[in-house]
């Protein structure tokens, strides 16, 4: 199963995700063709600005309009979005870590706009694009969608980040002084992309680990959990081709290889299957909105 999570080292400056005609939702929070930069774990202490003003209106095209969502400089936007993606990508979950949806909310589409009004609009730009994104999606819910939900931890499959068989392929995160920073940034950076053929790749330097574990979780639809042993920081690159793709890509000779396949053979990493303790979200109350 694949999530329907966006990843959240996403896209460009608006973060506007587009998806194809097909309605195909892209696992935490599809990666951009032009890349994205960034740094991992930076957390602003302020909160940010709840949105002014929220518009919601039912959109009937269905899946072969596309979709669009994201950010924007003032706000947030949605085109012909489901409620599910928004709650995945409010609380950044996998599919299965949803309860209780009912199935209007992963059926039925809408638009929404949302806008930050007066002096708070320009404080927006202290945020990231996920900050952002999960702040005002949660308000939308809540506000237009009536959301009442609870956590809780029940036991569901899972995978584990083990090391492969014949080694870790990491590199030592460490600054190279003879390296041009086009080639190793600052320790901390990341970047994300995709090539036109739909090739995901995700390069980082002077990180943990863990900084992927949310990317492979929403790739692998599954909650992805460090058992690597690994505690430095690394430089690395990732490339594969989604599992939606790749029927496609074997017809056509491309030897991209997916997900579990590119962990082993360019990380010397593997996902093994397990069960654990996983935190799910429980809807106890949502409802269609009202136009307005």
């Amino acid at each position: 199963m694949i999530s329907s999570r966006i990843q959240s080292f996403l896209s460009t400056a608006l973060l506007i995700c587009a998806v194809s005609a097909a309605g195909q939702t892209p696992p935490i929070p599809q990666l951009a063709a032009s890349g994205a930069t960034g740094t991992p774990g930076s957390t602003p202490s302020a909160k940010v600005p709840s949105l002014d003003v929220i518009s919601v209106k039912p959109n009937k095209i269905g899946v072969d309009g596309g979709m669009g969502w994201g950010p924007t400089p003032d706000g947030v936007m949605g085109k012909n979005i489901p409620v599910h993606l928004m709650l995945v990508n409010a609380y950044l979950l996998n599919d299965d870590q949803l309860i209780n949806e009912p199935e209007w909310a992963k059926s039925e589409r809408f638009d929404i706009q949302g806008k930050v009004t007066g002096p708070d609009a320009t404080l927006l730009a202290r945020f990231t694009p996920d900050q952002r994104r999960m702040a005002f999606f949660e308000q939308v819910l809540k506000e237009r969608f009536g959301l009442v939900a609870h956590h809780e931890t029940r036991e569901l499959p899972e995978y584990a980040l083990t090391p492969a068989k014949g080694g870790v392929k990491l590199e030592d995160g460490k600054p190279d002084p003879h390296a041009s920073r086009d080639m190793k940034p600052n320790a901390g950076w990341f970047r994300t992309g995709s090539t036109p053929g739909g090739v995901k790749r995700v390069e980082f330097s002077g990180v943990p680990v863990v900084r992927l574990l949310q990317i492979l979780s929403s790739e692998a639809g599954r909650t992805v959990v460090d058992k690597s042993g690994l505690t430095g920081k690394y430089n690395f690159t990732l490339s594969w081709r989604p599992a939606l793709e790749q029927a496609a890509a074997d017809e056509a000779g491309d030897s991209a290889p997916d997900l579990f396949t590119a962990i082993q053979e360019q990380l010397g990493l593997k996902l093994e299957p397990i069960r654990g303790p996983v935190d799910v979200l429980v809807i106890d109350h949502i409802e269609r909105p009202t136009e307005n």
